[in-house]
């Protein structure tokens, strides 16, 4: 059976396109060659004040069409060795990903394109369709380049527009990568924002602008290279800074590394905080004063705060700033804490939050008789638990039952540094295994439902080099430590890691969290108090059961 793209490339007539989009001959002569209007036209606010751009939403018939046209056109388009420099609108590429080219740089100059989807004309489209790699018959052309082009140019808001672009850009991307080669720069281009950046500010300079102009303008070398493809230069929107300055891209700070704005931090804690302790309804009256050109995402028709739309308002823009900070080697701590923040306001998994919000120290003890020699001894234990998002809480085998008397666990009760007063819970439902030195609690204090579990990745493998935390209660003292360390060793088996810095006693049970917070294992070996001597070890989250095929404290044994 032919594929879609093989489908597409083989028209050559009117009917073909109608069979390949699958539409009527009629409808086909409606979207394509009727006058009557086919758009919706409104306008959205710009970043800055009181700019405007205008989008255009085709009828649902034509997106559906269009849509349609933009995924092969894509698939041909990646096919074709597109260049690397360009970011917008491809797979696995993104805001993100053109900021990330540009991070630590001495200079970074932003290039705008004006009226960049309305410059690219009809005639420019035609011309496409009717060359390599398409070769379409004027027939064809004629009539794609009319389902894809409103007014004689492409309607910001259609679907196909996108692609098309990248399409119609790429000699211009070809020749400004070239260009960023020989003067040794980084070019990237995101739609109509282009990009160069360099290590060397006098290099750029040399390079991007113009001798001895008093403003900023750009060389005749690539002006030309830019107008010689169609384009203009918007002048206003054109901007160099330095690592003195804020270096942005894209809207992404990328001074030190991919960040979002100070003040959006601020305004989203502040949103949190209100909603914490007032109430959605609140914090979202509050927000609008700050920012009232969001009103209309997150009010009902009856001018009423929408909880529903202000929690998808939130995420969406927690969402983005996660997309940024996991281009980064590290965590972002304030991210995090937003997360966690959320989490709090609404009870929603989320996909990280701080540690220290799941993370108690543990002391558990019992009286127990010996299988040996038939004494009565004590168990007494203080260690490191957090609650996983599968709401468990999980801790060290050896922080809640002597390892060495396997049958005695059901007596034991625990104690969890909850807030002022700790939380008691014995060990009812309880799925452990000595010889991995791990151990799942089933019940949870009450107190402990309401808290968001940390995010367990069974997936993730650590490689040697990689840098972890480690989180616990070390030498039994009440503050949660935080020991930064890299994969020294990864044992045969698969199941333990050794790091480079040791393990405190008390850490044990503590979580191990990698760059993405997510926890990758448990706290298992380490040093006596001050002597710190061995180094730590942790049990790979990959080999706990945290199903519910648990054992009781009925049958607590090795398994």
């Amino acid at each position: 059976m032919a594929s879609d793209v093989e489908m597409f490339l083989h028209m050559r007539t009117r009917a073909d396109v109608a069979a390949f989009l699958g539409v009527t001959p009629q409808q086909l002569g409606f979207l394509a060659f009727s006058s009557v209007p086919k758009y919706t036209v409104f306008n959205i606010n710009k970043k800055r004040p009181g700019e405007k751009r205008e989008i255009k939403a085709p009828i649902l018939v034509l997106k559906r069409v269009q849509r349609r046209l933009a995924d092969v056109i894509a698939s041909i388009y990646e096919s074709n060795n597109p260049p690397n420099s360009v970011h917008g609108f491809r797979l696995n590429r993104s805001i993100a990903t053109n900021a990330k080219c540009h991070v630590h740089r001495e200079a970074v100059l932003n290039i705008d394109l004006e009226n960049f989807f309305p410059s690219i004309n009809g005639g420019r489209i035609r011309g496409l369709f009717l060359h390599e790699p398409f070769n379409f018959p004027e027939e064809v052309a004629d009539t794609l380049t009319n389902l894809c082009c409103d007014a004689g140019g492409l309607p910001q808001g259609a679907p196909s527009s996108p692609v098309l672009s990248n399409c119609i850009c790429k000699r211009m991307d070809k020749r400004l990568l070239s260009f960023a080669r020989e003067n040794d720069l980084v070019y990237t281009r995101y739609a109509d924002d282009i990009t160069f950046s360099a290590f060397n500010k006098r290099r750029l300079r040399h390079a991007c602008l113009s001798d001895g102009s008093p403003s900023l303008q750009l060389s005749s070398e690539l002006l030309k290279i830019i107008e010689g493809n169609g384009f203009s230069v918007n002048t206003t929107k054109t901007h160099l800074s330095t690592r003195s300055s804020r270096q942005e891209v894209t809207g992404v700070i990328v001074n030190e590394k991919c960040n979002f704005k100070r003040s959006d931090y601020r305004e989203l804690r502040v949103l949190l905080h209100n909603w914490l302790d007032v109430g959605y309804k609140h914090a979202g009256k509050e927000y609008i004063k700050h920012k009232p050109e969001i009103a209309l995402a997150i009010v009902d028709d009856d001018d009423t705060i929408s909880e529903r739309k202000l929690r998808s308002h939130i995420r969406g823009r927690l969402a983005f700033y996660t997309m940024l900070a996991n281009q980064n080697p590290g965590i972002s701590k304030p991210l995090r804490r937003l997360w966690t923040m959320y989490a709090g306001a609404t009870k929603e998994i989320v996909p990280t939050v701080d540690p220290e919000s799941a993370i108690w120290q543990i002391v558990t003890y019992y009286d127990y008789v010996s299988s040996k020699d038939g004494s009565v001894k004590n168990f007494s234990k203080v260690g490191t638990v957090f609650k996983a998002d599968g709401e468990c809480l999980i801790t060290a085998a050896h922080c809640v039952a002597d390892l060495d008397e396997v049958n005695v666990c059901s007596e034991a009760v625990c104690e969890i540094a909850y807030g002022p007063v700790p939380q008691f819970c014995e060990l009812g439902n309880v799925d452990w295994n000595p010889k991995s030195d791990y151990a799942v609690l089933h019940e949870m204090p009450e107190m402990l439902n309401n808290i968001t579990g940390l995010t367990c990745d069974g997936t993730y493998r650590a490689q040697v080099g990689e840098t972890v935390w480690a989180y616990g209660y070390s030498d039994a003292k009440p503050q949660l430590r935080c020991i930064e360390a890299r994969v020294s060793e990864v044992h045969s088996d698969g199941r333990f890691y050794r790091v480079d810095r040791p393990f405190i006693e008390g850490m044990s049970g503590g979580p191990i969290i990698n760059s993405r917070g997510s926890v990758i294992g448990i706290a298992v070996h380490g040093s006596a108090p001050r002597e710190y001597v061995y180094d730590g070890e942790f049990l790979s989250i990959a080999h706990v059961n945290l199903g519910t095929n648990y054992q009781t404290n009925e049958s607590c044994s090795a398994s």
